[in-house]
């Protein structure tokens, strides 16, 4: 979700960068990305593999991101751990509750939708109750309380069963509506 160069990037060590290449390029290693010859300053930068917990730390500017934080390199481990650990936690993102018969109801923000082969694998499928399943696991490791109880006994095997849904993602802007001003911000495309 963030923006794509030339309208927005950045000169690092006199390569173009984008956010877009950050986030997708560097952090996630999407294929695609920095695959020219003279790209090889890009190459060096992408992480050696991905670590979903990035999701929980990069902020496009919508209400449904996760808080904006400022992280450290030498505690950034337990930082990333503290950051989905807060997502998590928060009813909004995830929610999940038992009927009589034992059934738990489970719901998720469609932020997991987005990545969900960050999540559950690359050959994931936000449709299918495998890859559901696989994005609660992912969230087992930082979940707390009655909340990790209910995700655990959803995948449990011989569970009596799971009822799942994406709750929607909050596009609109996270703080004040605020006109841009062209003197400031003038796109170019």
């Amino acid at each position: 979700c963030f923006f794509i160069a030339p309208a927005v990037s950045y000169r690092l060590a006199g390569a173009q960068v984008s956010l877009d290449d950050v986030e997708n390029g560097m952090l996630r290693r999407q294929p695609g990305y920095f695959e020219a010859e003279d790209q090889g300053f890009q190459r060096d930068l992408q992480m050696k593999e991905l670590d979903a917990r990035i999701h929980m730390a990069l902020n496009c500017g919508a209400r449904g991101c996760p808080a904006v934080g400022v992280y450290r390199g030498e505690s950034l481990d337990a930082e990333l751990n503290e950051a989905v650990a807060a997502f998590v936690a928060d009813d909004s993102n995830v929610r999940a509750t038992s009927s009589a018969g034992g059934v738990v109801s489970v719901a998720m923000t469609e932020l997991f939708k987005m990545y969900i082969g960050d999540f559950a694998g690359a050959d994931a499928n936000a449709k299918t109750a495998d890859s559901q399943a696989g994005v609660i696991r992912w969230v087992l490791e930082y979940v707390r309380g009655t909340k990790k109880e209910l995700l655990e006994a959803a995948v449990a095997p011989g569970a009596p069963g799971l009822s799942f849904e994406w709750l929607p993602y909050d596009w609109t802007t996270n703080g004040p509506d605020m006109p841009l001003e062209s003197r400031i911000y003038t796109p170019t495309f």
